[in-house]
């Protein structure tokens, strides 16, 4: 540029602007030009590079901005005083491990948002929450962060969630506990009812009649493991102990599986089984 077809008091202003811009950085830190307040409540009182939370850095801007020239990620300097991340980093099972070092921290966390604000929003992350071995599909697609990570909104608790079924559902067992815990072996994602259920220990078309119902052999609602024969074709206490006299002992036959695992006579099982 020609400098000398621009007129002096052009130049004087430029010069004016430049250095009283400069002195109100250096007097404030650069706290003048920040976009808003960076917040003041951190997950845990521990200080960190000198201050308890973001906010003691309000005047010290150099802390986690890079010079444009400098090549330094942002994240580097994150990790300088998150070590803490840095030993995450280093752990397959973590979250920010399966997230990845080469990620951006400001993806998922974001600051000059307010003193009260959460700095984590993870908006689009559940599409790569399988990256944690919990995809989110079915019902669990529409769930709120909060519902499962208590604390969430506040921007901790993400590592307290639940990573069972039960650990989350138990008020939604009509079972009571008496299936188990393996809600995934009957229940899908999408929805409670419509349970699938592989009945490999028993089949249940046994009989002529086709697919017989639970509560046939499951009389008692509250405790699936209990379950007799003695609901439907002849069988009838008198006449089972007639037929297995000096076979069985009269206190297994409320058992009849243990021989009779096929559901028909002598299938799956010898007389004598089980005595």
């Amino acid at each position: 540029m020609n400098w000398s077809v621009l007129p002096r008091s052009s130049v004087v202003v430029a010069l004016v602007t430049v250095v009283g811009t400069a002195a109100i950085w250096q007097g404030t830190g650069g706290a003048v030009f920040s976009p808003g307040d960076l917040r003041g409540a951190d997950s845990t009182v521990t200080t960190l590079g000198g201050v308890e939370s973001h906010a003691g850095l309000s005047r010290k801007c150099s802390a986690c901005h890079t010079a444009p020239w400098s090549g330094e990620r942002m994240s580097a300097r994150c990790l300088t005083c998150h070590t803490d991340i840095q030993s995450q980093l280093r752990d397959t099972i973590s979250l920010h491990a399966a997230i990845g070092r080469d990620a951006s921290c400001l993806s998922c966390h974001g600051e000059h948002r307010g003193v009260a604000t959460s700095i984590t929003s993870l908006a689009g992350f559940g599409a790569q929450h399988e990256r944690v071995g919990f995809p989110l599909d079915g019902a669990h697609a529409k769930a709120t962060c909060v519902a499962c990570h208590r604390g969430a909104d506040a921007g901790k608790g993400f590592r307290g969630a639940p990573k069972t079924c039960i650990g989350c559902h138990e008020a939604d067992d009509t079972h009571k506990g008496s299936l188990g815990a393996n809600c995934g072996s009957c229940h899908g994602t999408s929805t409670w009812t419509g349970a699938t259920f592989e009945h490999s220990v028993f089949p249940l078309n046994h009989g002529e009649g086709g697919t017989i119902a639970c509560k046939t052999c499951h009389q008692d609602s509250k405790n699936y493991k209990s379950y007799t024969c003695y609901g439907c074709h002849e069988h009838d206490p008198a006449r089972v102990a007639r037929q297995h006299r000096g076979e069985v002992r009269a206190t297994n036959l409320d058992h009849c599986i243990r021989c009779h695992t096929g559901g028909r006579n002598g299938e799956g099982g010898e007389h004598g089984e089980g005595r």
